[in-house]
């Protein structure tokens, strides 16, 4: 069996893989309809069609439009889905976090905007429940110590909270 390396996209292999909005819009609707878009409304899929616009669907049975970022925190907003992706880069590959100002010039939009998007991003981290699985890597993490420096007092006081 190989072992899997991870590796990490470069800014310019990520710019090469969505040249497009409307590739960045076919990446979310594989990621959130496996690329068959299903009504967010009613859930049905038969009397789907595509619109003009890149992206949105009507929906025949309820008679409603809908978008891939419908009923998501990054719905109802003006910015491109290709800045969203961006935005989720550089947010997750900054060692120490990165600023909405610092945000905003990478992806020339206002400083304002680029706080809607950061916390827009982290509600969506929040809502999803799906636990870690797979291969993950947590860097600088120390867990445990000597058996000198833990203090006696200190461990049993927490095992009688525990109990």
């Amino acid at each position: 069996m190989k072992k899997r390396v991870a590796t990490t996209l470069s800014l310019f292999q990520l710019s090469t893989m969505f040249p497009t909005i409307e590739s960045a819009i076919r990446y979310f609707e594989g990621i959130r309809w496996n690329h068959s878009p299903v009504c967010t409304k009613c859930t049905k899929a038969e009397k789907i069609t595509p619109q003009k616009k890149i992206g949105t669907y009507w929906c025949g049975s309820c008679r409603a439009y809908f978008t891939v970022f419908t009923n998501t925190p990054l719905e109802r907003n003006k910015v491109d889905a290709r800045k969203w992706l961006f935005a989720a880069y550089l947010m997750l590959t900054a060692c120490k976090g990165i600023s909405s100002y610092q945000l905003s010039k990478e992806l020339s939009v206002r400083q304002a905007t680029a706080w809607y998007m950061m916390h827009r991003l982290r509600l969506a981290c929040e809502t999803d429940s799906i636990l870690l699985s797979g291969i993950v890597e947590i860097d600088e993490t120390y867990i445990g110590g000597l058996e000198k420096n833990k203090h006696e007092n200190r461990a049993s006081f927490l095992l009688s909270n525990i109990q």
